[in-house]
């Protein structure tokens, strides 16, 4: 006792949307977005302990992930879908990101350290 029920599209493809569900799918879309591209950001950021930095690293995300939109909607040069689809970050290189910038990380201090050590030497000389 299968009862089959077809429904076909809810739209079609000439089909005016009312305001309120396409408001509220818009808004839905956006949210959703943004979250994804600041999610990254916020981890690489707090991770390797750059907390000054992840506004810049937010800005930063959401900038390329709009170029990179409009890119694909406009088709420069051939380049794109032709029509709008959101480009932003992923997490797929987040493991590679963080282990990269955990191994870099006490070189730096280390290099730090050194030119530290080298200013005070020059500064206690004068």
């Amino acid at each position: 006792m299968s009862h089959s029920h077809e429904k076909g599209l809810l739209y079609g493809l000439d089909a005016r949307i009312g305001f309120a569900p396409a408001f509220l799918a818009a808004l839905q879309h956006a949210l959703a977005s943004v979250v994804g591209i600041i999610t990254p950001p916020l981890i690489i950021g707090s991770v390797l302990g750059l907390q000054a930095y992840i506004p810049y690293l937010i800005s930063m995300s959401l900038l390329v992930s709009g170029l990179g939109t409009f890119l694909q909607a406009r088709r420069f040069a051939g380049i794109g879908a032709g029509m709008i689809c959101l480009q932003g970050t992923s997490f797929a290189f987040l493991g590679v990101i963080l282990s990269g910038g955990l191994m870099v990380k006490p070189a730096v201090a280390r290099r730090r350290r050194f030119w530290r050590c080298c200013l005070a030497v020059v500064w206690s000389r004068r």
